[in-house]
């Protein structure tokens, strides 16, 4: 098929995914069709697994001038419309939040992650939408921008991949909902950054239900961090994690049992809801989503264990 061949609506799709995307990264593997996923495994949550990202599904804006081009090579390549999610132009989309860091082996290279707000279709037989942050990374190696947009992304991806689950499951899989994704705020200790989201999941009612996730990120390699990376024994974090978010429920602290099921540990999903952990300077934070452990009007309780209080349980590695 040739560019000539398509329909007004496709062309005009193909352009703005093509604004999405950078001609440098483009190579065979981005052009491939990924594998669909496979179905989640049964669990007690309603958390889904976290979907493998392909390069071509987050790659960065490419110059103006070559968007006709690229546009009819992905339509040659794949016949069809490239599976880049976003429906904003780069142009005129402000960006919403910017984080600065140094990374790297040797950490001197000054990156840049910029985080621009874009709509995806929900798909899976749903006919949700999500507005997400369409992460940029410039500053380091092509390799290790790589690195870091795929780690916002992996817990981009898994909050949609949940928000889909629930909405099979309740039955509302043909309703117009919607999902927002933003970024709450960023937190840099040794050598991990930390990207926090505030999610908003859409479900037809009066109120929308809200969470928060984080993305950690080892600032030397890119990748993502996970509390096993961090900490030698974390069901022993875990226990110190849940006698302060019981503190921090006071006057009507939260219940064992209730307590019982925050972890850091995301190798099942990608997720530790209703619990958000990541590093900060002074410690490392936790905070539970409203109304999960304690009652609504105690907000979302929130604590900070000091990195001293935890030397015995950090990675020799991590320098915290």
């Amino acid at each position: 098929m040739t560019p000539t061949d398509l329909s007004n609506r496709e062309i005009e799709e193909l352009l703005t995914s093509a604004l999405t995307a950078r001609s440098a990264q483009i190579g065979a593997d981005d052009l491939r069709t990924y594998a669909p996923l496979a179905e989640p495994q049964p669990r007690r949550d309603r958390l889904a697994p976290v979907r493998r990202i392909g390069s071509s599904r987050w790659i960065r804006p490419l110059p103006i001038a070559a968007m006709v081009a690229t546009a009819a090579a992905f339509a040659v390549a794949i016949g069809g419309v490239p599976s880049i999610p976003g429906t904003s132009s780069p142009d005129t989309t402000p960006v919403a939040y910017v984080v600065t860091f140094n990374g790297g082996a040797d950490e001197n290279a000054h990156l840049k992650a910029s985080f621009t707000p874009h709509d995806v279709p929900i798909d899976g037989g749903t006919k949700a939408t999500s507005t997400y942050p369409l992460v940029v990374v410039t500053g380091g190696t092509p390799k290790l921008e790589k690195q870091v947009m795929d780690a916002a992304n992996a817990k981009i991806v898994a909050e949609i991949d949940a928000y889909r689950k629930q909405l099979r499951a309740l039955g509302l899989a043909s309703r117009k909902l919607t999902q927002t994704i933003t970024v709450r705020s960023d937190a840099q200790a040794g050598h991990a950054v930390s990207i926090v989201f505030d999610v908003v999941n859409d479900f037809g009612g009066a109120v929308p239900t809200s969470t928060s996730t984080a993305a950690v990120i080892d600032k030397r390699t890119g990748r993502a961090v996970r509390a096993t990376d961090l900490f030698n024994d974390v069901p022993a974090v875990d226990r110190i994690m849940r006698r302060a978010i019981q503190r921090a429920t006071q006057p009507a602290p939260a219940t064992s049992e209730d307590l019982a099921s925050l972890s850091m540990d995301d190798t099942t999903t990608g997720l530790t809801s209703p619990l958000t952990w990541y590093p900060t300077k002074s410690g490392l934070h936790w905070v539970v989503e409203r109304g999960a452990v304690a009652s609504d009007a105690q907000g979302e309780p929130a604590a900070t264990v000091s990195w001293r209080r935890l030397a015995g349980e950090i990675a020799a590695q991590q320098g915290f």
